[in-house]
């Protein structure tokens, strides 16, 4: 649950337009307190994500295709796109 609740946090904080090096930094040596109140600061209760986004991990390899801004194209279908805000 710590890597899960840790990868939400710094993913969130570089959607928010910190570089790898300042969400490291904001995220270093912080408990699960501090990073619950950070997800809840963008709208995100991490206890009501899905558990299998809390507790595993589902890897899928294979191409499929996709449309992204309206165009086509192949994209390995393992990668994991998170909606940060609104989605459950």
């Amino acid at each position: 649950m710590r890597g899960a609740l840790n990868s939400l946090s710094y993913w969130a904080l570089r959607r928010d337009g910190k570089n790898e090096r300042q969400a490291t930094a904001t995220l270093h040596k912080q408990g699960v307190a501090f990073k619950n109140d950070l997800l809840f600061g963008y709208g995100i209760n991490f206890n009501e994500t899905p558990v299998w986004q809390r507790r595993g991990t589902v890897l899928y390899w294979g191409k499929r295709q996709v449309s992204v801004h309206g165009e086509q194209s192949r994209l390995p279908s393992g990668i994991l796109l998170l909606k940060l805000r609104g989605e459950r």
